[in-house]
């Protein structure tokens, strides 16, 4: 049995030998198309027609002739590389992402300044996209880094913030255009917060970073809309009021400017006071969210302060399930 196995195999090499020798897989009947031509009179030969395609080698045959063109052998070679190269990414990328969650597409994240280690001034942004259905609440989602393996959960914020006194905090919810600042640190004003026209206030005494706008209603504007006095001092209230800036409390009025301007400013000129005039207006609500992850700041070089690596790293945003929104690599 062993004999004969042999015996077959060395006529089937034989056959194979043959066939290479007298053109093989380069003789145009190879590949001279899908069909062969049948024998209808004596004498006649068979032939290829139609046309095949063999990776970049086009071979055409029609009637008893046949003609092949072939493509640059090692540019086929350097394009394979290249898909295989971009496969491999997108298969790293795929089992990095995870589970995705339901809100892909809705949420996205980005940089903001992640490139220094005080978690007051380290922060990434959160947008909610046009495709995001209704509103979404992001309380409890988890901002993952993948080089440090460390991570901050989005606390509850304050929808409308009053200062000096205990704001009630309720879930994040954002909709569609909104967007969120997420600072590793903690809030200046003590939670995390929605801004509004009247925000820029609030950085008179505090340090916002990223700044806070610097937009608010214009003094003078306030004063002949709302100022009510009929006093002697009128004139040197108004003169006044059109040296302040926009923003800023007067924390000293000049002398001279009377009991009203004074009381005027008390009333106006503030950021609780700004609050309570304009709360209604159309232009006060600002779709953007201050929102604190509350690390605190350590005066010691054995704690990390910072939640992900300043330099390169990958981070995840997850969902309340701990699946994966969007992630963002630099």
């Amino acid at each position: 049995m062993m004999s004969d196995g042999f015996f077959f195999l060395a006529i089937f090499f034989a056959i194979f030998v043959g066939w290479v020798a007298t053109g093989g897989p380069n003789r145009p009947i190879s590949f001279a198309g899908p069909y062969i031509t049948p024998i209808t009179n004596v004498g006649q030969t068979q032939a290829g027609y139609g046309s095949l395609t063999v990776g970049h080698t086009t071979f055409t045959g029609t009637g008893p002739s046949a003609s092949g063109s072939t493509g640059n052998t090692q540019q086929d070679i350097w394009n394979a590389q290249a898909k295989l190269a971009t496969l491999q990414k997108n298969l790293r990328s795929s089992q990095l992402f995870g589970t995705p969650s339901p809100y892909v597409g809705e949420v996205s994240i980005t940089t903001g300044n992640v490139s220094t280690t005080n978690p007051d001034q380290e922060y990434v942004s959160l947008y909610a996209n046009s495709s995001a259905k209704g509103g979404v609440d992001i309380t409890g989602w988890e901002i993952v880094s993948v080089a440090t393996d460390d991570y901050g959960y989005i606390p509850p914020g304050v929808t409308l913030f009053h200062s000096g006194q205990v704001n009630p905090t309720s879930d994040i919810v954002l909709n569609p255009g909104d967007r969120v600042t997420v600072t590793t640190g903690e809030s200046p004003v003590g939670v995390s917060f929605k801004q509004n026209e009247c925000s820029g206030y609030l950085s008179q005494s505090q340090t916002f970073s990223p700044s806070l706008s610097s937009s608010c209603p214009l003094p003078n504007d306030e004063f002949n809309r709302y100022y009510t006095g009929n006093d002697k001092n009128t004139l040197f209230c108004q003169q006044y009021i059109k040296t302040v800036p926009e923003c800023r409390d007067p924390e000293e009025p000049a002398s001279g400017v009377g009991d009203l301007c004074i009381s005027f400013i008390d009333q106006y000129l503030t950021y609780n006071g700004c609050v309570a005039t304009h709360q209604g207006d159309r232009g006060f609500p600002v779709s953007q969210w201050r929102v604190y992850l509350g690390r605190k700041v350590v005066n010691t070089h054995t704690d990390r302060q910072d939640l992900w690596e300043p330099s390169h790293d990958v981070l995840k945003l997850l969902d309340k399930d701990g699946k994966t929104v969007a992630q963002y690599s630099y």
